[in-house]
């Protein structure tokens, strides 16, 4: 991996060059062309390109077209290139919600549709989106700053995109687009952008050669790999048993939200197929999902996006394999060991440092740290360990305010201090603050896929029943390589940093994982409240049950004379008259209290 300006030269940024035969040759530099002669050339590169496949609405390609020809037909313009951008911004948009299995808006930075959709003279992104909420395809509304919810400041480079109503509940549909090179004209801009970003905010930038010989290996297992038969029905069987999945975290209006006790529902398994269905295309298509993050340098593929279950049906050139998962335990905090022990702050440091190390290398850190937290403040609501530290420690510039940071640095100290060290740096004087995740997360990608990866190539990789699949922090390997992988990575994790790792195995992780379903079951039967009573629906003209509670004070409204129930009966007619006329009828008199009233509908109108 190389870093730095002076490593651009390096970095072969021509998208075209993998699919051949439309690069040209020193000599055919050389030699002159005329604009025909170009212009046939970029013809004959676009011929060269695979068809892209978008995953839409069922039936919206069609509607699209009709619209597009009804505003657009006769007016000069590559009508053919203008429609597939309607329809990439609408796979943009439907895809990120199929994977999300919700219908929640989508926030896109105007920068990403410009580098997808494209911005030329005369037909922009800004045209795509007015002419799709002209059409009533997508509702665009504002997004909002994650630092300015509390004022509701909106983020001027961003919006919100979801689908119109009509198009909820549709299936989908995959969609073959020819001549589309948004793909890598993005992945150019992006990373060129990237690059400046990352030295204004004072990290260093990670180009990845994508040609060294181990990461050309490791791209060729992932090619022989697929997903067999057998995943399909395991996503049946979720979706039969509704079974639970982990939380999530989305943004509303610029607030990060968790939603929890997410169930396998319907719409979440057809989202499961459908990504499925679109990597098996892709992969037909010689295009699967694979590049390098310019940010943190991690690799980033369909198989580490995919939820976990999944990898127990991953086969290898078509036959079933037995696989097994190693995985650093704590990963980014074991690697911020090696920065802390590096600050001027640990010359000076008191035991706190050292129990905190001693903390980090043993197992289950985030529940222990979890567990001094609120035994200094006792009460404090922890969600979830493991995000909670990240969130008040990791992501935060607020190194102060928050209870669990302030008790954080009252039981340690010195790393806080040299927490500090690290993100702090300075630009004409303004003190500015580093992202300390990705400083971590480039360490962690440094030394799996540069070190780890390259040593397993040059040593394991004569074994052609051996293949290496990378997931951030760990590797996945077939269960005959699994001791000698681990061994490798043991060695190295410790030459990098210094610190014996703990590298957990396939029925480590499977027993922690069971502990942790277990109690999150339990945690959910406690706080399950008691059902509310249910009033079936005696007329036809009722389109909606009604479930509600009885609190003190949900009577004040009625008629003095009418303020308690004709018999306790929920089902009679006479108590369902009485409590329909108390909930839709105004009341003789002035309330003298608000009510207290649940009220639900399942049939939203």
């Amino acid at each position: 991996m190389a870093y730095g300006r002076n490593n651009l030269a390096s970095l072969k940024l021509n998208p075209l060059e993998k699919w051949g035969s439309v690069l040209q040759s020193d000599e055919q530099k050389k030699q002159p062309q005329t604009n025909a002669q170009a212009r046939k050339r970029q013809r004959d590169a676009l011929k060269a390109l695979p068809p892209t496949i978008l995953l839409l609405p069922a039936g919206l390609q069609r509607y699209i077209t009709d619209q597009y020809n009804a505003r657009y037909q006769g007016k000069p313009g590559n009508h053919g290139k203008r429609l597939a951008k309607y329809l990439l911004l609408c796979h943009l948009v439907w895809s990120e919600q199929q994977k999300a299995g919700t219908l929640d808006a989508i926030h896109l930075h105007n920068e990403i549709l410009r580098l997808h959709i494209g911005k030329d003279k005369g037909f922009s992104y800004t045209d795509v989106v007015e002419d799709l909420k002209e059409w009533s395809v997508l509702e665009v509304s504002d997004s909002y700053l994650a630092s300015g919810c509390a004022n509701r400041q909106v983020d001027p480079h961003s919006k919100a995109y979801t689908f119109a109503d009509s198009f909820h509940g549709l299936e989908s549909e995959f969609v073959a687009v020819d001549g589309l090179r948004y793909r890598e004209r993005a992945a150019q801009d992006r990373l060129k952008r990237q690059i400046a970003k990352n030295q204004a905010k004072g990290l260093r930038v990670m180009v990845v050669d994508e040609q060294q010989p181990h990461l050309q290996w490791l791209k060729a297992c992932w090619e022989r790999c697929d997903y067999s038969p057998n995943t399909d029905e395991l996503i049946n069987q979720m979706e039969r048993e509704q079974t639970y999945l982990r939380d999530v975290v989305v943004k509303v209006k610029g607030v990060r939200q968790r939603r929890t006790d997410r169930r396998m529902t319907p719409r979440i398994a057809q989202a499961y197929r459908d990504s499925l269905e679109l990597f098996r295309r892709n992969k037909a298509n010689h295009t699967p999902e694979w590049h390098f993050s310019a940010t943190n340098g991690r690799l980033h593929s369909f198989f580490n996006r995919y939820f976990t279950g999944s990898r127990d049906h991953v086969t290898l050139d078509g036959q079933a394999m037995v696989w097994a998962d190693l995985d650093l335990a704590a990963s980014q905090v074991y690697f911020l060991l090696k920065q802390l022990y590096a600050t001027r702050a640990a010359g000076q440091a008191g035991p706190d440092l050292d129990a905190f190390r001693d903390l980090v290398l043993a197992e289950g850190f985030y529940q222990n740290l979890a567990g001094l937290i609120q035994k200094e403040i006792p009460g404090l609501p922890i969600n979830d360990a493991k995000t909670d530290f990240f969130t008040h420690v990791i992501y935060s510039k607020n190194h102060q305010a928050t209870p669990y940071r302030g008790t954080f640095n009252h039981l340690f100290p010195t790393v806080h201090a040299a927490l500090l060290e690290i993100v702090r740096y300075k630009v004409k004087g303004v003190t500015k603050f580093r992202n300390l995740a990705v400083l971590l997360q480039q360490e962690e990608s440094q030394v799996f896929l540069q070190t780890i990866c390259r040593r397993i190539h040059d040593e394991l990789g004569h074994h052609q029943d051996l293949v290496v699949l990378p997931v951030h922090d760990g590797l996945c390997v077939p269960q005959q390589y699994q001791e000698p992988v681990r061994a490798i990575m043991n060695e190295e994790l410790l030459r990098a940093t210094g610190f014996q790792p703990t590298v957990r195995t396939t029925p480590e992780k499977k027993a922690k994982k069971e502990a942790k379903k277990a109690a999150a079951t339990e945690a959910r039967e406690e706080a399950v409240p008691a059902a509310p009573v249910q009033v079936p629906a005696p007329v036809e003209e009722l389109a909606c049950e009604v479930g509600f509670e009885v609190a003190p004070g949900i009577w004040v409204r009625m008629d003095p004379a009418l303020d308690v129930p004709p018999n306790n009966d929920p089902s009679s007619p006479e108590y369902v008259a009485w409590l329909l006329g108390s909930l839709f009828m105004d009341p003789p008199g002035p309330s003298v209290q608000e009510p207290v009233l649940a009220y639900s509908c399942s049939d939203p109108y």
